[in-house]
């Protein structure tokens, strides 16, 4: 019987390499160093040898590169015994610091090995998305740095840039638990500076490259998770007397705090979500609502709620269905009447001539309440594509249309809930 050695990955030079200060640390255990000293010798290097380093130095950037032969299971105290006794002799360091600064190094380049970031990275367009969860931070970041890349640290992400192809890189490192539509809000708020995520679409396309990249080769997995995840934290958090709502809105807590709000509005046993998104909220009614009847989902785009409908079959939530239909179309009138409609954060993204022929289609399949929840803003959010905003006053206006609308047989009652939105409902009178 044979045995076979296992097969080690090649790994490239730079990607065995740390930046520190302006001294490129390289991990050079196993390394053909014969070979290593005659490439950089022709890149115009002069070399000093001692018992453990190299150390290649020339005027032209990069100024100095120091290669070890340290295995990674070498004591720290040894390390720091072979810096101070072969290194110091070489005027290598000016200062303490320095010294302890190239320690961290060359503890960082024992990890960089273990970095395959082609096995953990998806091209979206010209951005590539890379999944970072479990590696050495500080390490990866010194890597793109050396590779020439600046970088912008976020709470979430590494926002890497180049002139040179792949010339932007975006990092982050959310694990499956972490799978939930909390990205994308983390997504917009922390890109925002830099301008990566100009509209909805483009915010979608790299959503799925991070849930992609989160468990690699297995996306439909991935997204069940995003499904999952989501749910159960809404369903958590709408059952908790008074959920903590961050200053900005958009994430679950904001979200669980409008639907928790909205399910004690509703009333009967038919009920349309317009603009239903994932559909989370049409889940919601149909778990949490007595003696329901139907919960229909409508979004334009049909590829938004298929989360929603696999966590319906797999809940056996049968009554609820989901329905691509256009709310500007007069289609809508066919899946109507509905005891309760409901349009959550949706009418900011129609034009104000568009958000007046939307509410006239959903007051026509309103039987008692109309319920609309809108953010305040400023300016529109593009990265949402958000068309217009509101306020207080104009939401106000927006209910006063309705009632006419209804011949004045309604009444309305406006609510603002800050973070989490801001409510009107029309109630029909019969």
């Amino acid at each position: 019987m044979s045995t076979t050695s296992p097969v080690r990955r090649k790994v490239p030079i730079h990607e065995r390499s740390v930046l520190v200060g302006d001294i490129v640390v390289v991990n050079g255990h196993g390394v053909n160093h014969t070979l290593l000293t005659q490439r950089l010798a022709e890149e115009g290097y002069q070399v000093q040898e001692t018992l453990h380093f190299f150390l290649f130095t020339r005027h032209q950037a990069p100024h100095s590169i120091l290669v070890h032969r340290f295995a990674s299971d070498t004591p720290p105290v040894a390390l720091e015994q072979s810096v101070a006794s072969e290194l110091q002799p070489l005027g290598f360091f000016k200062q303490l610091d320095d010294q302890k600064a190239l320690l961290q190094g060359l503890l960082d380049s024992f990890q960089v090995e273990d970095i395959p970031l082609r096995e953990r990275s998806l091209p979206v367009g010209e951005l590539v998305v890379m999944n970072g969860t479990g590696l050495n931070l500080r390490t990866l970041k010194r890597r793109f740095l050396h590779s020439g890349y600046r970088v912008q640290e976020t709470p979430h992400f590494f926002y890497c840039t180049r002139e040179k192809a792949p010339s932007s890189i975006l990092v982050h490192w959310f694990a499956p638990d972490d799978l939930h539509t909390n990205i994308s809000h983390h997504l917009v708020e922390e890109m925002r500076p830099f301008g990566c995520v100009p509209n909805s679409r483009r915010q979608g396309e790299i959503l799925t490259g991070i849930v992609g990249t989160t468990l690699p080769g297995d996306i439909r997995r991935a997204w069940h998770y995003f499904g999952v995840n989501t749910f159960q934290h809404l369903i958590a958090l709408v059952s908790t007397a008074a959920p903590h709502v961050p200053y900005d809105w958009g994430t679950l807590e904001a979200t669980a705090t409008l639907y928790q709000r909205v399910l004690e509005v509703c009333a009967g046993k038919r009920f349309l979500d317009a603009g239903c998104n994932g559909g989370f909220f049409a889940l919601l009614l149909a778990e949490r609502r007595p003696f329901v009847q139907e919960v229909v989902g409508v979004d334009i785009d049909s590829d938004v709620f298929r989360v929603g409908e696999e966590l319906a079959h797999t809940r056996n939530l049968s009554t609820v269905r989901f329905v691509q239909a256009d709310l500007l179309s007069e289609e809508i009138d066919a899946l109507g009447p509905f005891d309760t409609v409901t349009a959550l954060h949706v009418l900011e993204h129609f034009t104000e001539a568009e958000m007046y022929r939307v509410l006239d289609h959903l007051l026509r399949v309103t039987v008692h309440h109309l319920i609309l929840a809108v953010p305040y803003e400023q300016t529109p959010t593009a990265a949402y594509d958000h068309l217009q905003c509101f306020s207080h006053v104009k939401l106000e206006q927006v209910g006063r249309w309705c009632l006419e609308r209804l011949g004045g047989a309604g009444q309305m009652w406006c609510e603002d809930m800050g973070a989490a939105g801001n409510l009107l409902l029309i109630e029909r009178l019969t």
